[in-house]
């Protein structure tokens, strides 16, 4: 978000479809984090669509302890997919880098 900073505010090309979290979602859906299984029904919903890529700008790094069939979920959505891309951050040299 920073490094989009100095480029100013653009358009999303019109291919380009974001899907954001906002109140209105977090009032219906309740506090985050979600069970991964929304993220799995979003996933085959929008599969459904033939989409080229789904990125998910969301880190999913340990284990759903409250939910854990939520991650078997998730990683099947992922799997019959195909074209599923997770964001993940790299820690190099003793610090933390976020793509």
């Amino acid at each position: 978000d920073y490094r989009f900073s100095f480029r100013g505010e653009r358009a999303p090309p019109q291919n380009i479809v974001i899907i954001a979290i906002d109140e209105m979602s977090v009032k219906k859906l309740g506090r985050w984090p979600w069970p991964r299984s929304y993220h799995a029904q979003l996933i085959d919903y929008l599969s459904q669509g033939k989409p080229k890529q789904i990125f998910f700008d969301t880190f999913f790094l340990e284990r759903d302890k409250e939910h854990p069939q939520s991650d078997q979920a998730l990683i099947s959505s992922t799997e019959r997919a195909k074209c599923v891309y997770f964001d993940f951050p790299f820690e190099k040299e003793g610090r933390k880098t976020i793509p």
